[in-house]
């Protein structure tokens, strides 16, 4: 698969309460293989543009559609927590999520915009979208453990803020790294 410098994604960063959970479970498993995000679900990933765009540039085209979104505090359930299959990180730990309907109409809003401003976003992720809270990349999550007592099923996580999430690589064949930028407070 190949990776476009120029291509970043957007992700809702949840609440401290949430992170704090995800810390803990992330604690009890072996550390990640690629990198440790800040724990978020990704809103929409594989964006890009024809011409390299700066960080303040995408957050200027960003912030003005997601911040007045996060003040309506959005808010989504967790499902359960399993393994997720990578092409690009292998088998990967994950909450399900639950998001409502208004997330999803957000998205398509947010995608819409994107497109009609002269921004490309990759055809999967028009064609679906599958909602998780990623604890540990490139660590399944081992059956033999219960973690209920840290972060359960069907518990509701807020998200407080956005990040983009700018795919870069130390080399030309090597991993994707990932810078975060978030908007200034």
């Amino acid at each position: 698969m190949k990776v476009d410098a120029n291509e970043f994604s957007v992700v809702l960063i949840v609440d401290e309460v949430t992170t704090e959970k995800i810390q803990g479970i992330r604690r009890e498993l072996p550390p990640s293989p690629v990198r440790e995000d800040p724990p978020h679900v990704t809103l929409l990933r594989g964006i890009s543009s024809s011409d390299y765009k700066t960080d303040d540039y995408l957050l200027e085209a960003i912030a003005p559609r997601l911040e007045p979104f996060l003040r309506t505090k959005p808010s989504a359930v967790l499902g359960i927590l399993h393994t997720i299959g990578s092409q690009l990180y292998g088998d990967t730990s994950a909450f399900e999520v639950a998001m409502p309907e208004v997330i999803s109409q957000y998205r398509q809003g947010l995608i819409d915009y994107l497109i009609s401003s002269d921004f490309m976003v990759e055809q999967r992720e028009l064609e679906s979208y599958r909602p998780h809270l990623t604890v540990t990349l490139g660590v399944a999550f081992p059956e033999d453990k219960d973690f209920s007592s840290i972060l359960k099923t069907g518990e509701t996580i807020e998200f407080v803020s956005f990040a983009l999430l700018r795919t870069q690589r130390r080399q030309a064949d090597g991993p994707r790294l990932v810078r975060v930028v978030r908007p200034s407070v």
